[in-house]
């Protein structure tokens, strides 16, 4: 599994555990075991859920800050787990770099959400990576 295709698999993983009210269980990742041969890869994923979960309440602000007037509740599930997941790299996986973030974050928006997503997200994921710098 490459990085690519691990962004989709937690972006898919995040979304899914919203759908069921269960964030909390975001550490257990259904797809670790096509992970084991590739150890950046499973620390990656490790990463990710587990900053998610330790920075919830901050990654979510901080979305909800950067769309104006939305409450996070509007935006739809498909989007937030893509922000969501860039969020969290953004903030507390600085080692990669902020265009491969948003990047990665429209091409999944392009192929998950609708039309108008991917310049919602990236004017979101713009505001934060600004403020971050």
């Amino acid at each position: 599994m490459t990085r690519t295709e691990n962004r989709e698999a937690l972006m898919k993983w995040f979304y899914e555990c919203d759908m069921k009210d269960e964030l909390d269980q975001l550490g257990e990742i259904p797809f670790a075991d096509k992970l084991r041969r590739r150890k950046l890869e499973i620390r990656y994923a490790e990463e990710v859920t587990s900053s998610f979960l330790a920075h919830r309440d901050v990654i979510d602000e901080k979305i909800e800050q950067s769309a104006k007037d939305w409450r996070i509740e509007r935006i739809g599930k498909v989007e937030l787990a893509i922000m969501r997941l860039a969020v969290t790299e953004l903030l507390y996986l600085r080692e990669i770099p902020v265009p491969v973030i948003v990047t990665q974050a429209l091409e999944l928006s392009k192929t998950y959400a609708s039309e108008t997503s991917a310049p919602f997200i990236n004017g979101i994921l713009g505001a934060i990576a600004d403020a971050r710098e």
